[in-house]
């Protein structure tokens, strides 16, 4: 199917709805390598997704496809050698990429400290608005009396529970 669009487009990545034509140019030009530094994808609440083939996938994939075609890919994961695999400062340079195992991937989140489910405390979380000092300044602050919930969140850019939770220590437990 892609190679049909680039035939008639000059790009596969022609139907991509949700880049925009500078993320487009960045997928391309990952995808050639030209780099060993690792090429940062900003912007994006968690990981950057493109539309790619009628599908929405991560922007790694998408610069995998684009590199290496799909035979081998189906059931297997794009991993990254390097850190910055995911949450806002995903890396797509190929040179950073190769295919591995679920299992693989899971190896690899966990020993980079990127894993949701082992140890997400904080900024450690790829989706963290707020910063420890911002969750110690809120609560000192809401300790005093002297500002809402409702004002805390306006601060900080969450909503009103989000504050809520980190203010009464249901989420950000792990500060004291």
């Amino acid at each position: 199917m892609h190679a049909g669009r680039k035939r008639k487009y000059g790009s596969p990545l022609v139907k991509m709805k949700r880049a925009s034509g500078e993320l487009q140019a960045l997928i391309r030009e990952a995808a050639k390598g030209h780099t060993q530094e690792c090429i940062i994808v900003t912007g994006f609440q968690g990981r950057p997704v493109v539309k790619f083939n009628g599908k929405s996938m991560p922007a790694a994939r998408a610069v995998w496809i684009l590199a290496n075609g799909t035979e081998g890919i189906d059931g297997m994961d794009v991993c990254h050698r390097c850190g910055g695999g995911s949450g806002e400062n995903g890396c797509i340079n190929i040179r950073c990429l190769y295919l591995g195992t679920r299992a693989d991937n899971a190896a690899d989140m966990v020993a980079a400290g990127r894993d949701r489910n082992g140890d997400p405390r904080g900024e450690r979380n790829g989706r963290h608005v707020l910063t420890e000092k911002d969750v110690r300044e809120a609560r000192r602050l809401y300790a005093q009396g002297t500002v809402t919930y409702t004002a805390l969140a306006a601060k900080y850019g969450v909503t009103v529970a989000a504050m809520r939770l980190a203010v009464t220590g249901a989420t950000w437990r792990h500060l004291v």
